[in-house]
């Protein structure tokens, strides 16, 4: 059986992309759940004019 030795150094750029991946993730979620707030809010207001 062999074993590999893994570094810090060779992990922290993997910590690195991973977190600015979610990141990058979270921001797109994020701008698409105000786009559809936005929206609803917006026909709510609407709904009210109207109803």
């Amino acid at each position: 059986m062999s074993h590999r030795v893994i570094f810090l150094s060779q992990i922290r750029p993997y910590d690195a992309e991973l977190g600015r991946i979610y990141a990058e993730i979270n921001n797109k979620l994020t701008a698409e759940i105000g786009k559809i707030k936005a929206h609803l809010n917006k026909r709510g207001a609407e709904n009210l004019i109207d109803g």
